[in-house]
């Protein structure tokens, strides 16, 4: 019976960790849903360099190549005189055009910075090219064949008018463009360009510049503006009513609605057990194995200091179960090997005999970090067995292991914690491992100082470099979005990609937010993914204890020293009631999120949120049209929310030379300008809105926005050790990181009174929330659990190890 169950429950765990491996697999309307700035704008404080000129002249010629092969063509397929000329200029015309393209990708190729794409393509990357490539002449070969019965502006104006239909038509259901859309001045201009679009087709498709006579009626003479004006009529329908669906309030009240009850269950059952035996058959119930030893001490631990949370610590069994796939000697080796290169940027602590020691072998500078760790272990590391600890000490993550090998290791896992749960006897930790642990990198000693200079076959350093198709898509299902479309289009936004996480424009489903197997085009909308500023990473299933990582990263997460040794806290007697508090969203910081190289800046969060800003300043309160369509009351609208949100300090380092200048002038006005000084961090708890953003990896400032009363908005990839106990819409408000969505969230939580109502709801709960289930005791209490699953795993005997219930 007891192997049998435990069988279905290691089913059960397969079926879901699959899943969760599976899915492994716009800003605002003056971007038009893009995360891209206008260059014009980036470039227009300083005078471009050699390149920069290059590029535009090198497009204007190609345009002018284009005007004259399309001008020939015609001629050519109208029989009209001079063919031999004709012929001439369209082969001219064609090799300046292929001369300039060659010499503009050669250029391109050597570039450091697409030297790796360009030659490292991926089959869906040549399989794009291929198609657009045929695409593209089949496109020409059409053009050809048209101009042979049209006139060439005609055959122009055939190709154009389709696709300015399918962009309105797409922006009909793109809230980014809600601002432009509903406003008459919108609708006036679309239909000035279907008229005209109308008169020129009438007009260009005649054989002779003038219209003949022809005795028929205005009708049919104007039968293509007719035509146009019906398009147009049904455009602005459709306008009217995606308006409508997508500016309702209560949308985003179901949501959250959904949320709190989500929310609820969880909590609840979070707390079940009342006792050490009910904790012990819950543990059993969920994983199927039984608890480590001394999970009685831990539970008395946890008890005294009132956790909130006893049975379900999910996050810590989903990030070691790869690791059950392999043998604990490996686990110690691998982690021996990690500990002997201090270069790799980690930092051991030693556990022995009761005692915590750090390792002496860590940058001075990141020193404490181990130093808080070890405070945070040493009131429980009598109760654990011994063991050696690698932590990184970089912001960015470091463990990718390809999709085919981590479904082995779930496999072995999954086998691993089978043959455990069929033991009937069980024992406690061992007392020694073989080989023991080993101690020469323990030691501050001449040859230990040696260790520096050890590098690692199992990394690669690829910082300034996109990651995604190297270390994100190869951990997705093959059948994943990330493995099968390459999203080139950097000015459009991938709507698909997004909608699993949506719902009507808002985020819904807050972990599957961060899966980027079904998101290829984040790989050009976050710093991390496009250009990191310092990533050593290895597809290798090494033990690494992280702060954060991405969802397609398998580092082990643990409590953040940032938080735990007060970095950054929210000072008691300085908060203020809701009531008092600014209505505006407001945030500070430096543009941390990558390296800036090459212009790569231009589509990190952060730079996006700051542009964002500055396009949807005073334009937060719902207009007349928009609420009465979304069947808004009047009397619900208020004063519009304020935005207060711009970068700090100088842009001089995390980017080149240039890019520092580029910045520099784009967000401060010139490269001389001078910066935004930094803000007291206690200046926050001013304002109703805070925005919480990634950085070079996870912001260190949730918590204490959680703690302040005010309403934390978060956009971020990164997750943390308390992804599961803090919930979105029931304690802060999820945003999606392409930000399409902030301008219609903020407009209705700080725009209207039921809005506001809802977001001092959220403040409050979030702070209640913390209050008891966020402090220090918690992050102690969920590191006693996880080294004690942790030690078990580094165990030799680990499949007949675990508590057992003393008798009474």
């Amino acid at each position: 019976m007891g192997c049998g169950r435990s069988s279905q429950v290691d089913q059960g765990a397969a079926r879901k960790f699959r899943a969760l491996a599976d899915r492994r697999s716009d800003l605002g309307r003056s971007l038009h849903g893009v995360a891209t700035f206008n260059r014009a704008d980036n470039y227009r404080h300083m005078p471009p360099g050699l390149w920069e000129r290059m590029i535009p002249l090198a497009q204007m010629v190609l345009v002018g190549c284009d005007a004259i092969i399309m001008a020939h063509v015609g001629r050519l397929r109208q029989h009209q005189e001079k063919k031999n000329e004709a012929w001439a200029v369209v082969g001219q015309s064609s090799l300046i055009s292929a001369g300039l393209l060659i010499f503009m990708g050669v250029w391109s190729c050597i570039d450091r910075g697409n030297l790796r794409w360009n030659v490292l393509l991926t089959t869906t990357g040549v399989r794009d090219l291929l198609i657009d490539s045929c695409a593209v002449v089949l496109a020409m070969g059409a053009a050809i064949h048209l101009m042979g019965a049209y006139q060439p502006l005609t055959v122009i104006l055939a190709f154009l008018t389709p696709m300015l239909m399918v962009r309105i038509e797409t922006a009909v259901y793109d809230e980014t463009m809600g601002a432009f859309m509903p406003t008459l001045q919108g609708l006036a201009a679309t239909a000035i360009v279907f008229w005209g679009t109308g008169a020129l087709l009438q007009y260009a498709s005649l054989p002779n510049p003038a219209p003949q006579s022809s005795g028929k009626g205005p009708l049919h003479r104007n039968k293509y503006i007719g035509i146009a004006s019906l398009v147009l009529l049904g455009v602005a329908v459709q306008t009217l009513i995606g308006i409508r669906s997508q500016h309702r309030s209560d949308d985003i009240s179901r949501i959250i609605t959904n949320a709190r009850a989500e929310s609820d269950k969880w909590i609840a059952g979070a707390k079940k057990s009342s006792n050490l035996a009910e904790a012990v058959s819950e543990y059993k119930e969920r994983h199927g194995i039984p608890p480590p030893p001394n999970f009685d001490k831990w539970y008395e631990y946890a008890t005294s200091v009132d956790s909130p949370i006893i049975d379900d610590f999910g996050q810590i069994h989903a990030d070691l179960l790869a690791f059950w796939g392999v043998s604990p000697r490996a686990l110690r080796q691998r982690t021996i090997h990690l500990l002997e290169r201090p270069n790799l940027s980690v930092g051991g602590l030693v556990i022995e005999n009761g005692q915590v020691t750090i390792a002496p072998l860590i940058h001075g500078t990141h020193r404490w970090m181990m130093e808080v760790m070890q405070r945070m272990i040493e009131p429980f590391a009598m109760y654990l067995p011994d063991m050696q600890l690698a932590f990184n000490l970089d912001d960015e993550c470091r463990v990718s292991v390809p999709f085919d090998k981590m479904e082995a290791h779930y496999t072995d896992g999954i086998a691993s914690r089978s043959r455990l749960a069929a033991k009937s006897e069980l024992s406690g930790f061992t007392s020694s491992y073989e080989p023991p642990w080993p101690r020469h990198y323990l030691e501050d000693t001449e040859e230990s100082q040696q260790l520096w200079q050890q590098n690692s076959p199992w990394f690669e350093v690829w910082s300034k470099s996109p990651i995604f198709y190297n270390w994100i898509s190869s951990t997705c299902s093959p059948s994943a979005p990330a493995n099968n479309l390459h999203w080139w289009n950097r000015k459009v936004t991938c709507q698909s990609c997004a909608a699993p996480h949506m719902t009507n424009g808002v985020v819904s489903n807050w972990s599957m937010s961060g899966d980027l197997c079904h998101q290829p085009d984040l790989a050009y909308l976050h710093g991390f993914l496009y250009a990191p500023s310092a990533l050593a990473a290895t597809h290798t299933l090494l033990p690494i204890f992280s702060q954060s990582r991405m969802h397609n990263f398998v580092d082990i997460l643990h409590p953040s020293p940032w938080n735990f040794g007060d970095k950054v806290v929210y000072e008691d007697g300085k908060g203020i009631p809701w009531q008092e508090k600014l209505s505006s969203v407001y945030w500070r910081g430096r543009s941390s999120d990558g390296y800036a190289t090459n212009g790569a800046w231009q589509v990190f969060l952060r730079a996006r949120l700051v542009h964002l800003a500055a396009s949807i300043r005073g334009s937060l309160r719902p207009n007349a049209l928009v609420s009465y369509m979304a069947s808004e009351r009047r009397e619900d609208i208020q004063a519009p929310v304020t935005v207060n949100i711009s970068f700090v300090g100088d842009f001089n380092d995390r980017c080149d030379q240039r890019d520092c200048r580029l910045q520099q002038a784009t967000f401060y006005g010139s490269p001389t300008a001078e910066s935004a000084p930094s803000q007291d961090f206690q200046e926050h708890w001013h304002h109703r809105h805070l925005v919480d953003l990634d950085g070079a990896a996870f912001s260190g400032r949730f918590l204490p926005f959680l703690n302040s009363a005010s309403l934390p908005y978060r956009a971020a990839l990164f997750r943390t050790w308390w992804e599961e106990r803090v919930h979105a819409w029931r304690h802060f408000v999820p945003l999606d990181v392409r930000l399409r969505d902030f301008g219609r969230i903020l407009s209705y939580l700080g725009g209207t009174r039921s809005g506001d109502a809802e977001a001092e709801r959220i403040a409050t709960e979030g702070r209640t929330w913390a209050e008891k289930a966020m402090r220090k005791e918690d992050m102690s209490v969920y590191m006693f659990r996880l080294l004690l699953e942790w030690g078990r795993l580094l165990d030799d005997r680990r499949e007949e190890i675990g508590f057992v219930m003393p008798t009474p």
